[in-house]
């Protein structure tokens, strides 16, 4: 919410209008490309200040995106307020280009029913199940051997083995073989 006692007129001097294309922000910008302008002890990004001067409040939960990608443009029709995850979609970084993804690498559509999410990623179902299925194969046609001792667990380890390499070579799951090493006291 804007000061009462705020007045426009300087924030517009800090405008390079154009008839046609973006309006931009003639005052230094930051690290990332946005123009900043002081209200009172507040701080705003211009072009957030622009839309709320000449459109109105940013509703609860949605941010103020470029339409024209301009970063130091505040010209109001080329803003429009979206929720993160739209202004996510519609940007040009490694997640934006990954939240646009309808297959995982292997081809499998992204479905509700075919997503885990783990923290904001999501994995396919399918390639995880099939992974499994080929683990526990490798460990199988492997055939069990007893347990390695603390000395062997802690070569394999200095070696850059994984837990499931480990595994593997004595025949049993990752998960095992971290329970031999807990029990032996190797991390």
């Amino acid at each position: 919410m804007l000061p009462k006692s705020f007045r426009p007129y300087a924030f517009w001097r800090a405008v390079r209008k154009a008839d046609e294309g973006c309006w931009t922000w003639t005052r230094p910008l930051d690290d990332s490309g946005y123009g900043r302008f002081r209200v009172g002890s507040k701080v705003w990004y211009a072009h957030v200040l622009s839309y709320e001067l000449e459109v109105g409040a940013v509703p609860e939960g949605y941010v103020v995106d470029h339409t024209c990608q301009n970063r130091a443009c505040v010209r109001p029709d080329h803003l429009e307020a979206v929720t993160g995850y739209v202004n996510t979609l519609r940007g040009k970084s490694p997640a934006a280009k990954n939240a646009r993804k309808t297959h995982c690498k292997k081809g499998h559509e992204f479905t509700e029913d075919n997503i885990i999410w783990k923290g904001d990623r999501r994995n396919c179902k399918t390639c995880r199940k099939a992974s499994r299925e080929a683990q526990k194969r490798k460990v199988k046609n492997a055939g069990r051997k007893p347990p390695p001792t603390e000395g062997a667990l802690r070569r394999l380890r200095a070696a850059g083995k994984t837990w499931a390499a480990i595994g593997v070579t004595y025949g049993v799951s990752d998960t095992t073989a971290r329970k031999w090493a807990r029990k032996k006291g190797v991390q």
